[in-house]
């Protein structure tokens, strides 16, 4: 293998090491998501931080506001503790994602936002037409993302301590988190957990790499004998 492949090769294990986190504050100031639209690029994590309780994050469509996508979309179900749940999705695509809260009429109210979303359809129009339907729909499955705590929430650094369990998020519970209606979400653990730092910026949603260092360990010299 030339010096210049194992160059590349080095630089893709480095880039796919690379991801941004954005923090998405649930009812920090009212019923609302701050900030109600953010863009990721795939890989990029959103967390979805329960200030307040009493809400959920259910994906939803923008032809349908206020009413779940079904089983490819992600739910986390009523979420009833306030300012130590966090609930992490992963970005698998650029394509737009659009979101709400389904409890009693908070989508109504607004409650809704989008990731990727185009202009033609915004998160500003989502949010128009959620205020526009007439119901919402609650998904009964918690699934599509993890369940984690948060600690030390932030002062005027905007840091905070984020442990996130492993395993899927509907796993069995060390304790439950959230309750309402026919969804129960649990804080996901497995048969291994993990526990990560993140640094979010003072303004609400600011996003930060973070670094992957299992993968960054590639051994240099194994790819240099080649």
């Amino acid at each position: 293998m030339s010096p210049s492949t194992q160059s590349l090769l080095l630089l893709a294990f480095v880039t796919l090491t690379q991801s941004t986190t954005t923090f998405v504050k649930v009812a920090n100031a009212g019923l609302a998501f701050e900030p109600s639209s953010v863009t990721a690029a795939v890989g990029d994590q959103i967390i979805f931080d329960f200030v307040h309780g009493n809400h959920a994050v259910t994906q939803g469509d923008f032809s349908n506001a206020c009413q779940p996508k079904g089983a490819s979309g992600f739910n986390s179900g009523v979420v009833t503790k306030s300012g130590s749940v966090t609930w992490t999705i992963t970005v698998n695509s650029t394509d737009p994602i659009y979101y709400y809260c389904p409890v009693a009429n908070h989508c109504q109210q607004g409650m809704a936002g989008a990731i990727n979303a185009p202009t033609a359809q915004s998160a500003a129009n989502y949010i128009a037409n959620s205020k526009n339907s007439k119901s919402s729909g609650e998904e009964s499955a918690v699934q599509g993302g993890t369940f984690g705590t948060t600690s030390a929430a932030s002062g005027s650094s905007g840091s905070s301590s984020i442990s996130t369990a492993t395993g899927g998020a509907t796993s069995s519970s060390a304790g439950s988190m959230a309750t309402g209606g026919s969804t129960t979400a649990s804080l996901a653990t497995g048969t291994t957990s993990s526990s990560s730092t993140a640094s979010a910026s003072a303004s609400a949603g600011a996003a930060d790499t973070v670094l992957a260092p299992a993968l960054l360990a590639v051994p240099i010299a194994f790819l240099a004998a080649l």
